[in-house]
């Protein structure tokens, strides 16, 4: 969060409030954005948690749903199911016409 990190740093290094401004204008031009989510897959677990398979842009799919397969160890038929239902999602969501581009920008 820049907003804590800049409140942290001006307080430590004693910043006029301009200087702590200035800075974090600076750290939100810098701050390297995470590329635009394409999909999440919801993936329900035996315990009845609920836990998502995330695809950004440039992401790679296989490589998505092996890393989820290798942490929460699932059995490799699940890696071809989630493999298959993930890459159906997110070729589905490639092919929508996009409609209207808002850009947002908040607060972590």
């Amino acid at each position: 969060n820049i907003e804590a990190l800049v409140a942290d740093f001006a307080r430590k290094y004693r910043l006029a409030a301009g200087d702590a401004e200035v800075l974090k204008g600076e750290l939100r031009k810098r701050a390297p954005s995470k590329p635009p989510l394409i999909t999440a897959l919801p993936v329900v677990m035996e315990d009845g948690n609920r836990y998502y398979i995330a695809a950004h842009e440039g992401d790679n799919v296989t490589a998505k749903v092996a890393e989820f397969v290798g942490v929460w160890g699932l059995s490799p038929e699940y890696e071809d199911k989630l493999l298959t239902a993930l890459s159906e999602r997110v070729e589905r969501r490639e092919k929508r016409k996009k409609l209207l581009e808002l850009p947002v920008s908040a607060a972590d």
